[in-house]
């Protein structure tokens, strides 16, 4: 991400963490390990990505990351767990709420994934579960939950909105992450 509006920003995936930790070199790959194995490793991606967050307090870090998954084994959502270090260092968490036919176009173009639904009422329920697991989750670390419509997926169109409400926290707060939701 660089520097935006005087600020610097880097985009952190923990999914690109969970690849070298795993030792492979795709999200395919990793999406064939067992979920229990990838639930092993993020104990250490989650140190891994707040030790860097540490090292260099002068960078907004902007964790790109889901509040739940869809466990297709059980059938059943699964809510992403809280971390240790959330409450010192999240400066706020965001959504970008996507519209259901903008979800189901992206994923029709990646049809390859089929770990993801096309049922447009899984893909309402996906949404739903995400924005209440999103609202419980920065209650519970009392930081902010920036909400904000995305329905056609342009992330380019709410930048300026995310970058003030960036600095409004960094008032209220010194340093720190943020976790953010863009399906």
């Amino acid at each position: 991400m660089g520097r935006s509006f005087g600020l610097s920003i880097e985009r952190v995936k923990g999914g690109d963490i969970l690849l070298a930790l795993a030792n492979v070199a795709t999200y395919d790959e990793l999406r064939r390990i067992p979920e229990e194995v990838r639930a092993g490793l993020r104990p250490e991606m989650y140190r891994i990505m707040y030790e860097m967050d540490r090292n260099d307090p002068g960078t907004i870090r902007v964790r790109d990351a889901h509040f739940t998954l869809f466990d297709e084994c059980t059938s059943r959502f699964v809510e992403g767990e809280l971390q240790n270090g959330d409450k010192d260092q999240m400066l706020m968490m965001i959504v970008l709420n996507p519209s259901r036919e903008m979800l189901l176009q992206r994923r029709l173009i990646d049809i390859n994934r089929v770990d993801r639904s096309l049922e447009p009422d899984h893909i309402e329920l996906e949404i739903s579960t995400e924005l209440r697991f999103a609202r419980r989750q920065a209650r519970a670390i009392n930081v902010k939950l920036l909400e904000l419509p995305n329905p056609d997926g342009q992330l380019e169109a709410t930048t300026l909105e995310i970058i003030n409400e960036i600095r409004q926290q960094m008032v209220l707060k010194e340093g720190g992450a943020i976790r953010f939701f863009e399906r």
